[in-house]
């Protein structure tokens, strides 16, 4: 665990372990403006209002995005304690997450991950990339999420989340019997946690292609729109599409690879008003989870 101020910002922090020994490193108290850029990506209510504010404040502190182990405890102490009441819950709940040991110590420590759309798969998975140890980009075509659909969350989804502490960013979540967010909902607070644990999210931009090492070394890159764009000069070692049906076709034959394989599908929902009937009563329930 990392201890209050006890940090240094000159070398990376061993896994979960002690670095009292490092000795205390004395950070100037956030100005003003900078705890109220912080409050402003919190409260967001939209991505590019969240990024751009959540930059403000990265560039403020001298912080860059990286990976989980250097970069968490860096803003988590230069913001945490200085925050009011209601934006300091969610830096302790992040920490525990990190510490849950199907992360292994950071075993992607070594990894730079580029994940392919912001949807709520595409943002998940850079949350566990990033939590295993890896510095993980995520690259979006769109500006903004704008998809009105509503989910319907299971139980293990909802426990999953909370973990997260989507609760603190979304004080709607899971409110009584309510199980269902909008997905733009859901893609914003995925967000913002990304951005909160070392993820750089880039919109807009459009990922083409991938562009072999050109010497011994060097990691694959990618191709992308704007062709200006400092991403087309960023090294992958995983890349991870989550664009839906709109997969790049220009994948490079040698960049090994692995398809999860599922059909597209779609699923209709309709809800009538139940008279009471003995012939409604007689439908059967629609079991709620099935897979293909």
């Amino acid at each position: 665990m990392y201890n209050g101020d006890i940090f240094s910002d000159t070398m990376p922090v061993p896994w979960k372990s002690s670095v009292s020994g490092l000795g205390t490193v004395t950070y100037e108290t956030p100005s003003q403006d900078v705890l109220d850029s912080f409050q402003a990506f919190y409260d967001a209510t939209d991505l590019p209002e969240a990024i751009q504010s959540f930059d403000h404040v990265l560039n403020a502190l001298s912080i860059e995005s990286g990976p989980f182990h250097i970069f968490f405890p860096k803003l988590k102490n230069r913001l945490q304690r200085h925050l009011q009441y209601k934006y300091q819950g969610i830096w302790d709940i992040l920490e525990k997450k990190s510490q849950q040991d199907v992360y292994d110590n950071g075993i992607a420590s070594n990894y730079n991950v580029l994940v392919v759309g912001a949807g709520p798969c595409g943002l998940k998975t850079a949350i566990e990339t990033q939590f295993l140890g890896a510095h993980t980009v995520v690259v979006e075509k769109r500006e903004n999420f704008t998809r009105n659909n509503v989910l319907k969350l299971w139980k293990f989804l909802l426990d999953d989340l909370t973990a997260l502490g989507i609760k603190k960013l979304y004080g709607q979540f899971a409110t009584g019997n309510i199980n269902h967010i909008g997905i733009k909902t859901l893609q914003l607070v995925l967000s913002k946690v990304c951005l909160l644990i070392g993820v750089r999210i880039i919109c807009p931009i459009t990922f083409t292609s991938l562009s072999e090492p050109t010497s011994t070394g060097k990691r694959w890159t990618g191709q992308f729109i704007p062709e200006y764009h400092d991403m087309n000069h960023y090294g992958i070692d995983m890349l991870v599409i989550a664009s839906g049906k709109h997969v790049p076709t220009s994948i490079h034959n040698d960049f090994g690879r692995y398809s999860l394989g599922a059909k597209m599908s779609i699923a209709v929902t309709a809800n009538f008003v139940n008279n009471r009937t003995k012939e409604e009563q007689a439908v059967e329930q629609i079991a709620g989870l099935s897979k293909q």
